[in-house]
Order: C-alpha cells, then structure tokens, then sequence
C-alpha cells in the first residue's frame, strides 16, 4: 500500500500481559500529559482493552493512543528538539519515557494501523507468522527467525 500521511499518529503501547486493569490504567494518563508537551501535538485519546462491542479480544495490556497533530507548516515544528512524525518514537529509551521502558511502542498512523490489522491480523505493520503443530519445532523455527531479522540493519526488538 502506497504510504500516505494522514496528520496524526496512532500509538501503541504494548504492557506486560500480566498486567491489571488498576495498574494500566494508571499510565495512560502519564503516556496523554507526555505527550501534550510536545509543541506540535494538539490533542491525545486513549483506549485501554478491548472496546465494549466485543470486536477485538485484546486485554488490558494494549493501550492505544490518537495523537492530533499541527500541519507541518506551523512554527511549533521547528522548535524544540522534535522536527518530525517519527522522533517521538525514538525518544522512547529516554527522558520522560523511561519509565516505560518495559512497554513495546509501536508508531503509525490511524486508518494505516487499521488495514495493516486487517491485512494480517497482527497488531503490527510487520509481522513474521509460523503455523505448526510442534512447539519445539515453531520455538526453534522463531529463533532463527529473530537471529536473522538481527542481522538486518535498523531492526531492533
């Protein structure tokens, strides 16, 4: 599919999927106040867990953030240190957001995230699926598989 920039991102928040209700809940408003301080984001939701329509299965783990943005000709663009859509994902490892250092963050857009959920029924823009009925057999198989996306420069996991 052809890229196309919608204005906003779409931000996922991947918890431990141990976590409770209680606890999560508590880091989605850290994650919106982080986030408004940005000079160029002009609005933030959130949805934690499945919707209440029974559409998607997932648990409390999954947090999702709407992150409204200005129109890259605004002023609030060029200052500070973030200048582009895909900064705000590589400050994860630091400064305000390393105290969800044990989170996964997946960085897109809206409707993008929506096709790429159902063109692979993954939660991710890209994903590797192994099917089989041996465990040890689909364990060594997601090994090899994690050694050779290793190899492959700017992959990180």
């Amino acid at each position: 599919m052809p890229h196309l920039d919608e204005g906003a991102m779409w931000i996922r928040a991947t918890m431990p999927y141990t976590v409770s209700f209680e606890t999560a809940s508590r880091f989605s408003p850290q994650v919106r106040d982080i986030l408004m301080k940005y000079p160029m984001v002009t609005d933030v939701g959130s949805e934690l867990g499945r919707p209440d329509d029974g559409t998607d299965p997932t648990g409390f783990f999954n947090d999702e953030f709407y992150v409204g943005l200005k129109p890259y000709g605004d002023a609030a663009w060029k200052t500070g240190s973030i200048h582009s859509k895909a900064a705000p994902g590589k400050r994860i490892s630091s400064g305000n957001w390393i105290r969800f250092r044990a989170f996964i963050f997946n960085f897109t857009q809206p409707a993008e995230d929506a096709v790429d959920e159902a063109l692979t029924g993954l939660k991710s823009a890209l994903a590797v699926k192994i099917y089989g009925p041996d465990l040890n057999v689909l364990q060594n198989t997601a090994q090899v598989v994690k050694q050779r996306l290793g190899q492959v420069p700017g992959f990180t996991n």
